[in-house]
């Protein structure tokens, strides 16, 4: 015999159940979308930087000291949102099409890296690479004066950041602001001379018949000339990372684009 809330639909708690039912749904999503994020396995541990492993898995006690001193202690302490920030990153260009989804990794990015920028050292050298992926979660937002804001403190931190300007040009390219996009790569292009990334862009948008605008787009210190390398007996050798059997060398500190930057597509 079924029970007395089942039998009478039209009871307050019956009411109250199904009203609460959404949100229960809900909140199970949210959580399992977060753990996407936070849960990793040993396919995510080798895409992404080993201090990744070293922070959230808090072993191999040689990799958690390496890094403990390669980052500094406190900006170790918070690199784990960092590798969450780049998970995100990369889930929300993997859902482009899925605008929940989508949305939901893109916030993920905007608050991990805001964490980053707000908890580590000014000093810290990731923290340009944290600018131009906080830019790209607001440019998933569709926040594009924001996600400028946020590529140009990247370049103000280091000029010579070809994923910055990059960034920045797809982001005018993709708000339909050709001409722009193509001047970001041209002033991109005197900082840091010659770079697949930017000279493919720019002959593809030169043959699809842009022009580049007539003033200026971006505003960051001028490029200093270079200066001579040290003597090879005074460059000491870099320090190599120590690793685990599963998470292989890779460069200290290199931390890989979240997903390729797409191509611009040819103008109508």
């Amino acid at each position: 015999m079924l029970p007395s809330i089942l039998r009478s639909p039209n009871s307050r708690r019956w009411r109250h159940l199904v009203w609460m039912l959404p949100l229960f749904v809900f909140a199970a999503d949210v959580s399992a979308r977060r753990n996407e994020t936070t849960n990793w396995t040993e396919q995510d541990f080798a895409l992404y930087p080993p201090f990744c492993r070293a922070r959230i898995e808090r072993e191999p006690k040689e990799l958690v000291d390496y890094w403990t001193q390669r980052l500094g202690p406190k900006n170790y302490l918070h690199i784990h949102h960092f590798c969450f920030g780049l998970k995100a990153l990369n889930l929300a260009y993997a859902n482009l099409n899925n605008k929940q989804q989508r949305e939901f990794m893109a916030n993920a990015v905007v608050g991990n890296f805001n964490y980053i920028v707000d908890s580590t050292e000014r000093t810290f050298y990731l923290r340009p690479e944290a600018y131009v992926n906080l830019g790209r979660g607001h440019q998933l937002r569709g926040e594009y004066d924001i996600a400028r804001q946020k590529f140009v403190e990247a370049l103000k931190l280091n000029p010579k950041l070809v994923d910055a300007w990059v960034a920045m040009s797809d982001m005018y390219y993709q708000a339909g602001k050709k001409s722009d996009a193509l001047s970001v790569l041209l002033q991109a292009s005197e900082y840091c001379g010659e770079n697949k990334k930017i000279d493919l862009r720019i002959a593809e948008m030169r043959a699809a018949g842009i022009k580049p605008a007539a003033v200026e787009v971006v505003s960051v210190p001028k490029p200093k000339p270079a200066e001579a390398p040290p003597a090879a007996e005074d460059a000491a050798a870099p320090e190599a990372a120590p690793t685990s059997e599963s998470a292989p060398a890779a460069e200290p500190g290199a931390a890989p684009a979240p997903a390729a930057d797409p191509a611009p597509a040819a103008a109508e």
